[in-house]
């Protein structure tokens, strides 16, 4: 497997080694390359700045430079092009995220299975390949 397309979660969890299944463990093993979308870095900010108090306590504790250091860490960021933002808007289902249509927009346009558990992603994601 050359690339893998990341969903934020698993991308948090593959930092620390969390909630993995043994097929997503095994994908990011082989994947010569690990994408991570640029909408995945603005999903965790987002949630990191507006989370609740209460909430706050449960969130990882990542780095706060994810520009610098996923691509320290292996990672290679993607720009969403206007092509896949496209795509994305006319995907032929409903998702209530539209983060998670741009995600399924980007792995579909550049042909990598995308790993997410999102169960309605994975059900409806046609002929994108998706791992979990």
């Amino acid at each position: 497997m050359t690339a893998v397309l990341l969903d934020t979660h698993v991308l948090v969890w593959s930092l620390f080694d969390r909630q993995l299944s043994a097929a997503a463990r095994d994908a990011i093993e082989m994947a010569s390359k690990l994408l991570v979308s640029a909408v995945s870095l603005y999903e965790i900010d987002s949630k990191r700045r507006y989370a609740s108090a209460a909430r706050a306590a449960d969130l990882v504790p990542l780095p706060v430079d994810l520009m610098s250091f996923l691509p320290a860490a292996g990672y290679k960021l993607l720009e969403i092009t206007p092509h896949q933002a496209w795509l994305a808007a006319n995907l032929p289902f409903a998702h209530g995220d539209p983060r998670d249509r741009i995600l399924v927009a980007q792995a579909h346009d550049l042909g990598v299975p995308l790993v997410t558990r999102d169960k309605d992603l994975r059900d409806i994601a046609g002929d994108t390949p998706v791992i979990w």
